[in-house]
């Protein structure tokens, strides 16, 4: 959305949107970019619109405007600065969009050398919360349904009891879960199924449609019969009024009409903060990890506790890795390395449930 000489627009990808900004400090423009290729900032600016159509159906979004628009507006604005720095991925769409205006090889080397290099060790890492955060969430949240809550508690918690029941055993993707579709329990020849949607997204060369039903695909699971399908069958009853594509209730102060990922870690934190701080039944739990308090977590988190499930149980490698959507198994055992401290977590929420008894 929006004119081609707007400095701002939107691309809407089917699940969420992102701004794309061409604006430039004409100061710095002048001073750095400017100076160095004689080209007027409304030239550059047009240029920079035209990569990002470029990039069109090549990249998500979110990737478009954060690692290639914005990387190469600090560039054009900041090049050679003492404190300018790239990390190797962001070099690269430097590269790719010099190539793009046309910019001669060999100019385009001596300009990438002249830019340093972000160390690996001065980014930074994301950091899980400890596995027993997850694991107690998990024990209050089904220990709730465990003893049949009212129906707006029920519908309240439910995003965060299938997560707990479903993406800490099959390795969804935090977006993937949330675009699980509306009806994703059915029964045939005495059988019952999951219906779940994996991206197509993160598989090598691919065409990028911004329309969920081209760039994820359906897949299907035999699942037990067991109080977790019928618990969603019941929020499905329950909340069958509202119109929507996917399986979550959202309301009316929600875009693009479904649960967004930052509502459903904003429900994380609201669930910890009522249910899981303070608890006295995780006293022992809270002590035996060493921890000052229970800290709320976020949707992709569970992916690891996932794998290591999967590794525990002796799935076997090639299974974890199809069951986490991977091309190469090497990706696969970066989530389950982390099994050493999911079984000690697992044990420590097993002793808790001992005292509690």
């Amino acid at each position: 959305e929006g004119d081609f000489s707007s400095d701002k627009w939107m691309g809407y990808s089917g699940v969420k949107k992102f701004g794309m900004d061409y604006t430039l400090d004409s100061e710095l423009y002048n001073k750095h970019i400017g100076k160095e290729f004689g080209i007027t900032e409304k030239t550059m600016k047009n240029m920079l619109r035209c990569y990002a159509i470029y990039c069109n159906g090549v990249y998500v979004y979110q990737t478009i405007a954060r690692d290639k628009i914005s990387v190469i507006k600090d560039f054009i604005q900041r090049y050679k600065d003492k404190d300018f720095k790239l990390t190797t991925t962001g070099i690269t769409s430097i590269k790719d969009f010099l190539g793009f205006i046309n910019t001669p090889n060999k100019q385009i080397e001596q300009i990438t050398s002249n830019i340093r290099l972000i160390k690996n060790d001065e980014k930074a890492q994301r950091k899980l919360s400890p596995i027993i955060n997850y694991l107690v969430i998990e024990n209050e949240i089904n220990s709730i349904y465990r003893n049949d809550p009212n129906d707006e508690a029920f519908k309240k918690w439910f995003p965060i009891y299938f997560w707990v029941n479903i993406t800490f055993i099959l390795p969804l993707r935090a977006t993937e879960m949330l675009v699980t579709p509306k009806n994703c329990i059915y029964r045939e020849n005495d059988k019952t199924f999951l219906k779940i949607r994996r991206t197509r997204l993160k598989k090598g060369n691919r065409t990028v449609y911004y329309d969920v039903n081209k760039d994820y695909k359906d897949s299907t699971y035999e699942v037990p019969d067991t109080e977790v399908v019928r618990n969603i069958e019941r929020y499905i009853e329950l909340t069958s009024e509202q119109d929507r594509r996917f399986l979550f209730e959202y309301n009316e102060l929600m875009i693009n009409d479904m649960l967004s990922l930052q509502a459903f870690n904003h429900l994380v934190a609201t669930f910890v903060e009522e249910h899981i701080i303070g608890n006295s039944r995780y006293d022992f739990a809270k002590y035996a990890s060493g921890i000052t308090d229970f800290e709320p977590v976020t949707a992709g988190d569970s992916r690891p506790i996932a794998m290591a499930n999967l590794y525990f149980q002796k799935s076997g490698e090639d299974i974890c890795r199809q069951l986490a959507d991977h091309i190469n198994i090497n990706t696969s055992s970066g989530y389950y390395s982390n099994i050493s401290e999911t079984i000690w977590a697992s044990s420590v929420v097993h002793l808790q449930k001992k005292l509690d008894n």
